[in-house]
């Protein structure tokens, strides 16, 4: 394998953000569907479909976004509809265009389908430290509680993971499992550890 894609996954409040700055960290090319999403929301076009969309007065602000989708199913479906097509094709972009001898490690919310010779990472931590967290980033309990009734459960993002990494202590401990599943996907594409 000579470049390789990698997902990243796992629910909300995992620390599959804080996963993702650590494998930047050492020295891996990383994208965040995230990030991708807020870049497309910040686009005035959008945001008018999306108003016009889930009925918003205004769809400028995230959070006016994620209140109606995550408290409604068919407006998040629709909202879905609108926005995965536009990610997959900024994803499909950067397949294309990174280099060879690479790992491309990509954040997802959901838990994605690999494609020959792609790997999945999935992040994993307890309910109650997730809310936690959750609770310390300034979410309501019913904002907490809504996020994750729309997620998977954790036994459908270790489906198809080949990695599976528990984020249940110290950020050291993540750290430590960061590193060896970075060594062995070194050594997957044929780099050596550096």
């Amino acid at each position: 394998i000579r470049r390789m894609m990698v997902y990243l996954t796992g629910g909300i409040g995992t620390g599959k953000s804080t996963g993702l700055s650590m494998f930047a960290d050492l020295g891996a090319r990383i994208v965040s569907a995230d990030v991708i999403v807020h870049e497309l929301l910040a686009q005035p076009e959008l945001q008018a479909v999306i108003a016009t969309t889930l009925g918003l007065e205004d769809a400028s602000s995230r959070e006016n976004i994620a209140k109606r989708g995550f408290s409604d199913p068919a407006a998040l479906r629709a909202l879905e509809s609108l926005v995965h097509p536009l990610v997959a094709e900024e994803i499909d972009a950067l397949r294309r265009d990174f280099p060879a001898n690479d790992v491309l490690i990509y954040e997802v919310p959901l838990p994605p389908t690999a494609g020959t010779g792609e790997r999945v990472i999935t992040v994993e931590a307890p309910l109650d430290v997730r809310r936690q967290r959750l609770q310390q980033r300034g979410m309501s309990a019913t904002d907490i509680d809504a996020r994750i009734a729309v997620q998977e459960s954790p036994a459908e993002y270790k489906r198809d993971a080949t990695y599976v990494i528990e984020n249940d202590g110290s950020e050291e401990h993540l750290h430590n499992q960061v590193e060896r599943v970075w060594e062995v996907l070194q050594r997957e594409i044929g780099r050596a550890h550096v």
